[in-house]
């Protein structure tokens, strides 16, 4: 995982703190809405998390009405899927992978993390390969799973 610099930390922080997640407890698992932020009011979007057979957290994140990456920041040509463990306090996120949006604004991802608390961030990127978030979130969801 990467650390966050210290100030993108701090604003994190402050977002995340105000976020109100609709959750629902599934079967081995649990359910999130995805907060839009201002700049995509009209996306949609909602995080499955289970935990997988060997102890790992499988996520299916998917969305709707989300604006084309490069209209939300300049030079951002894709979306990235961040995982910030609850317990780092901000100061380390995990790359999760590219969510790639297609002509209907719609996208998907599936990914797997050793995390089990941990906030979901979407940002737009320049590339899918980026270290850590450089712009703001535009979707945000927090996901505890059970201790087992």
């Amino acid at each position: 995982m990467t650390p966050l610099h210290p100030s993108f930390a701090a604003k994190l922080a402050a977002s995340l703190a105000t976020v109100v997640v609709s959750s629902l407890a599934c079967a081995g698992g649990q359910k999130a809405a995805l907060k839009p932020s201002r700049s995509v009011s009209a996306a949609d979007g909602k995080v499955e998390a289970k935990q997988a057979d060997n102890g790992n957290t499988h996520l299916e994140l998917q969305v709707e009405h989300l604006a084309p990456p490069q209209s939300v920041s300049a030079g951002a040509s894709t979306y990235v899927v961040w995982a910030l463990p609850a317990a780092a306090g901000g100061e380390h996120v995990e790359n999760l992978g590219a969510l790639s949006i297609g002509d209907e604004r719609k996208g998907e991802l599936k990914a797997f993390t050793p995390l089990q608390s941990f906030d979901v961030l979407v940002t737009p990127e320049v590339s899918a390969k980026v270290q850590s978030p450089s712009h703001e979130p535009v979707l945000t969801a927090r996901i505890w799973m059970p201790s087992q």
